[in-house]
């Protein structure tokens, strides 16, 4: 950054320095493309979830996932046209001692077993 031989503590120095490194604090055209993208991304992330939402009872709408664990949601979301294969992805969270007692609130358990119930109901019928 400082090319001369100024001292790097004055506060010349630093303004140097600052200057000349101003340009990586503006985003480039790639970094605002990037950006861009992530916020049309999160878009359609939101509309997944919210069609997801629409098509459930509410009873079993799981509203403390999506808030805590956005990204379970979006693997039960990716599975859903195959109940067998969400349940059996409940069930393995559920039987993870470790994720359960670190990550799993008595709510989001209640919504996994209620999505799982809901799920065995509507195979039966």
């Amino acid at each position: 950054m400082i090319t001369n031989s100024t001292n790097r503590n004055s506060p010349g120095a630093k303004a140097r320095a600052f200057d000349e490194s101003f340009d990586s604090f503006v985003p480039s055209r790639d970094q605002r493309a990037l950006r861009e993208a992530s916020a049309s991304g999160t878009a359609l992330r939101h509309a997944m979830i919210g069609q997801w939402l629409d098509g459930l009872p509410y009873a079993v709408r799981p509203y403390h996932l999506i808030a805590r664990m956005e990204r379970v949601a979006l693997v039960l979301i990716e599975r859903w046209d195959h109940p067998s294969g969400v349940v059996a992805y409940i069930d393995g969270l559920l039987h993870d001692d470790d994720a359960v007692r670190t990550w799993f609130t008595p709510e989001l358990i209640a919504e996994l077993m209620r999505l799982a119930s809901y799920l065995r109901a509507m195979r039966a019928h």
